[in-house]
């Protein structure tokens, strides 16, 4: 067990942040109208569909956007800057993200077949890579995390009940489509996977820092290096349904189960069962006094002392060691959208608006609300099929987004690029989640 997986274990909470603005309706100009996965055509137009996908959204109730890209894609944050975060969340808090990116394939001479008959036709075929992860944490978790036990000589913190999980998968996805119903299914391998959980947690520093007291459960599982953790299967189902100019579309995705096997796993005062990999029970920990041997003044901050005191760790705390293997339910997606088109025939102004909501079933995810508006200037030359879109969200990973994007047709190329959270671009020492998703779609006959 390396340093790092002690640190993490023991303190709690790293926390990765990292999708998006669902999928919104598109209207690149007026001969052509989409809905996500759902086109809405008559047989004589062209299908647009998207052969190509990324999309990443990140959120926290309270973590600063600045420090969640820090964390993920490295960087130096002062001191100061550490002391002012931590002093900024609130007592409960939580972070999450999600990022996935496709590639599509079309059976071509049979895509339009539905739309005119009653036959089955396979819509697409997709390659998916997707990676989850959610956390809730306490002030004091993030604290001793970030900061070390220096700032707290003679006090007690109470870290308290926190939770980490993060996994990627990849795999293939086929679509298939009858009218305006769509179902299909998804099979894929999980690359890797990472659970962290403490259950009435705290730490006490001597005065001098020469040695603490922890009380409390926790454990750490993770998949092994280079091995695939498991497999896992899930079904996906949409409907669209025409209401005059408007269209009402909704479903789910990602329902299933995903299989894990050989996670390794580290745990003090849990009870497991064979065939799951949740706790099935806390137990009271005995609180344990470890004290450093030979550490000089300089050895007793922050990281230095965990890293010097790895191995009395390890021994003191009496960590028990197994190979689990179990399941969990897939981070299903809920949508329902009413998309609404205003302006058909003129050459600018407002195209169309949207009204959605969406659910996640991840940790810290709160329904999400959001309206998307789409405008077209009166323009000419290349800029002529260039259209902007606005729009508002609350919920999620975050609190609330500010969005906007662009959507453009390059002949024959569709293409279509979001952000979300523009206030965190704009403010990310005070702002809470931000992300991006870009879009490359092709008009096939």
């Amino acid at each position: 067990m390396n340093y790092r997986m002690i640190k993490i274990t023991l303190l709690i909470t790293g926390f990765m942040a990292l999708p998006v603005w669902g999928s919104d309706s598109i209207s690149l100009n007026q001969k052509y109208t989409l809905t996500p996965e759902q086109t809405i055509t008559n047989i004589e137009i062209k299908t647009i569909r998207p052969i190509a996908n990324y999309q990443i959204e990140t959120g926290s109730n309270s973590m600063p956007f600045k420090m969640m890209s820090k964390m993920v894609l490295g960087g130096y944050v002062s001191p100061d800057q550490i002391e002012s975060i931590t002093n900024s969340l609130s007592e409960n808090n939580r972070l999450g993200f999600f990022q996935s990116w496709h590639v599509g394939l079309y059976p071509i001479p049979k895509l339009l077949e539905t739309q005119s008959g009653n036959k089955i036709s396979l819509k697409q075929v997709k390659f998916i890579n997707e990676s989850f992860g959610a956390a809730n944490f306490t002030k004091d978790a993030f604290g001793l995390l970030f900061r070390g036990n220096t700032f707290y000589l003679g006090k007690e913190i109470n870290t308290g009940n926190n939770r980490l999980r993060t996994f990627a998968q990849q795999g293939i996805r086929l679509d298939f489509e009858k009218n305006s119903i769509t179902w299909g299914l998804q099979v894929h391998q999980i690359t890797n996977y990472n659970s962290i959980e403490t259950n009435d947690f705290s730490v006490y520093s001597s005065t001098i820092g020469d040695s603490i007291a922890m009380r409390g459960s926790l454990y750490s599982q993770s998949s092994k290096l280079n091995e695939t953790a498991g497999w896992g299967a899930q079904l996906n189902f949409s409907f669209y349904k025409r209401i005059g100019t408007a269209v009402f579309f909704g479903g789910f995705e990602n329902l299933g189960i995903n299989q894990l096997s050989n996670l390794q796993t580290i745990y003090r005062g849990v009870q497991f069962e064979n065939s799951s990999i949740d706790p099935v029970n806390w137990v009271d920990a005995e609180v344990v006094n470890i004290v450093p041997l030979n550490l000089a003044i300089s050895d007793l901050v922050g990281s230095k002392w965990f890293k010097n005191s790895r191995d009395t760790l390890i021994k003191d705390l009496g960590f028990d060691t197994i190979t689990q293997r179990g399941s969990f339910i897939t981070p299903v997606h809920l949508f329902a959208q009413y998309h609404k088109n205003l302006t058909s025939n003129s050459k600018s102004g407002f195209k169309w608006f949207n009204v959605r909501l969406d659910y996640r079933y991840l940790w810290g995810y709160l329904p999400k609300l959001s309206t998307t508006w789409n405008y077209k200037f009166s323009t000419k030359g290349a800029l002529n099929n260039l259209n902007v879109l606005g729009g508002l969200s609350f919920g999620g990973f975050d609190t609330w987004d500010l969005n906007a994007g662009v959507e453009w047709y390059a002949h024959p190329i569709y293409l279509k690029f979001q952000l979300t959270g523009m206030e965190s671009f704009i403010a990310p020492s005070s702002q809470h989640g931000g992300g991006m998703q870009f879009t490359l779609l092709y008009p096939f006959y």
